[in-house]
């Protein structure tokens, strides 16, 4: 996988993230939830390694692992 790839496929997802932030807010769910997946958006925006790296390295228990994330995201 090249580099640009993995940099896109963590925008993407970051921003994937966002949008359902926005969405939540906007059917007035809890904020709190709303916050939940914009901090999962910026843990996915600024992670050390790429995506296709934690996830080889613990699958998608890794991803629940990382700051901002966890089970319900």
């Amino acid at each position: 996988m090249t580099r640009t790839r993995t940099l896109a496929g963590r925008h993407d997802l970051a921003e994937s993230l966002r949008e359902m932030a926005a969405l939540l807010q906007a059917q007035g769910d809890n904020p709190f939830r709303v916050g939940a997946y914009r901090r999962a958006a910026a843990s996915v925006a600024r992670g050390a390694l790429p995506l296709h790296e934690v996830f080889a390295r613990g699958g998608l228990a890794a991803f629940d692992a990382m700051p901002g994330i966890g089970p319900h995201i």
